[in-house]
């Protein structure tokens, strides 16, 4: 060989292991547009992780051998924003030490066995933001009756937008019945009606710059009552309604009241069914101040109890009236010396009725307790006015098998004050079988009320 051929031979024998080398080289670090890039497992695209500790997973590529993860400031991820390179042997890295509560974009390729290396995938992105709202209502364990509720929940700094879902499954896996994103302030109202009887769930996140949506809270849950809110005014000028009195009837319920006017007040009646329909109203007056305290109905008829008057006299006496299905109505009115006041009616079932109140002591103007009794014709039985204290009114009565309980209030002379008065009487003839006085301060009686 010619010496100077020998010399080109050993300069190349000598360059010869860089130039494989940089053909390795190039060769690792080729990328082969045509293999699968991967995907974000944890966490989901645009979801949140915990600062403290990042974990983040993709998916796995079969004939991946290394990847090579960056986790930068920007979408486009360039060194000088990357806050974390490294190379993993798995799917999966953890990256320790506390992050600053920001968005952050993250991408991944991988090299294959035979030194192919795939596209950058991504990017992605999470933020590490920890704020979840706090439900404020409803309440857990509510019971709603409006079909549009309205739904409120505290600020997390710093969102920008909130995410709402309502649905019929506690894991929110079925349709939701309300679904609403990037609500702009701490509250919402659900436009289209939920359907009554039914067990609503829902819970709230919120979004965060970056368009970051952070955890979910709760759940909460709420129940949609199969019941009805319905208004009936009386739109006329100077006029007052006031309801005092409320029965279950048959057909629905009876609301019972007064309408109040100048120089006058007459009382009203208005039948309405299960729905909160009217089926029928009354309305009228007996003397110029009439005020109904006490409806109940049994077996068909519905009995009233109201107080009646005039300027002239303004105890006039206690109108009682019954009307039976058909209509008919039997009324009358009770007075004696020193008026008795009503302030509730119990139906019996034998057509009858039982009165509470208190009749005025004409020596003062204090009161006995006074009950009655009456029969189906509105003819009084027996009547008895109870004297206790210096001052006595029973204000409620029940029938209790046999008997008749009514309780009222005590005013004593001592330093005791009122007391609550419980007694118990024979519904045949008005015999007392028991009465108790309740008062915390009286060491003397039983019990505290």
């Amino acid at each position: 060989m010619r010496p100077r051929f020998r010399i080109a031979h050993m300069r190349l024998q000598a360059i010869l292991p860089t130039i494989v080398y940089l053909a390795v080289t190039i060769g690792c670090s080729s990328v082969d547009p045509d293999l699968p890039r991967v995907f974000p497992l944890t966490p989901p695209d645009g979801g949140v992780a915990d600062g403290a500790v990042v974990e983040l997973g993709w998916s796995d590529a079969p004939d991946a051998e290394t990847y090579r993860l960056q986790v930068g400031l920007a979408p486009e991820i360039s060194r000088g924003l990357v806050v974390e390179e490294r190379t993993v042997d798995a799917p999966r890295a953890v990256i320790d030490g506390a992050l600053p509560d920001t968005v952050y974009y993250w991408r991944v390729r991988y090299r294959t066995v035979s030194r192919r290396w795939s596209e950058w995938s991504g990017p992605w992105r999470f933020g590490t933001f920890s704020g979840i709202p706090r439900m404020t209502g409803p309440n857990a364990g509510a019971y709603l009756f409006k079909k549009r509720p309205k739904f409120s929940w505290s600020r997390v700094d710093p969102a920008e937008s909130y995410d709402l879902e309502v649905s019929l499954s506690a894991g929110f896996d079925g349709p939701a019945a309300v679904s609403r994103e990037k609500i702009e302030t701490t509250q919402y109202g659900v436009e289209t009606a939920l359907d009554r009887g039914a067990v609503y769930y829902w819970r709230v996140r919120a979004r965060f710059p970056g368009d970051v949506a952070g955890r979910w809270s709760g759940p909460s849950s709420f129940e949609l009552v199969d019941a009805w809110i319905r208004s009936y005014g009386f739109y006329e000028r100077d006029i007052d309604f006031k309801a005092y009195a409320l029965a279950a009837t048959d057909a629905g319920v009876v609301v019972g009241g007064t309408l109040r006017a100048p120089g006058r007040a007459d009382i009203i009646v208005t039948s309405l069914d299960s729905e909160g329909g009217v089926l029928s109203a009354f309305a009228g007056n007996l003397r110029q101040y009439d005020e109904l305290v006490s409806l109940d109905y049994q077996s068909g008829v519905l009995f009233s109890a109201a107080n009646i008057g005039s300027d002239e006299e303004p105890s006039g006496g206690v109108w009682i009236a019954a009307v039976d299905e058909a209509g008919v109505v039997s009324q009358t009115v009770l007075v004696s010396d020193g008026p008795p006041t009503v302030s509730s009616l119990a139906a019996l079932a034998d057509g009858g009725c039982v009165l509470a109140g208190e009749r005025r002591r004409s020596d003062d103007d204090s009161a006995d307790g006074w009950i009655a009794r009456l029969d189906s014709g509105l003819t009084p039985l027996w009547a008895f006015a109870h004297d206790v204290g210096s001052n006595d009114t029973l204000s409620a009565v029940v029938v209790v098998d046999e008997s008749i309980v009514c309780v009222g209030r005590v005013d004593t002379d001592d330093s005791a004050g009122a007391a609550l008065w419980v007694m118990k009487l024979d519904v045949a003839d008005g015999r007392l079988v028991w009465q108790y006085l309740y008062d915390s301060v009286r060491e003397d009686l039983p019990g505290g009320a």
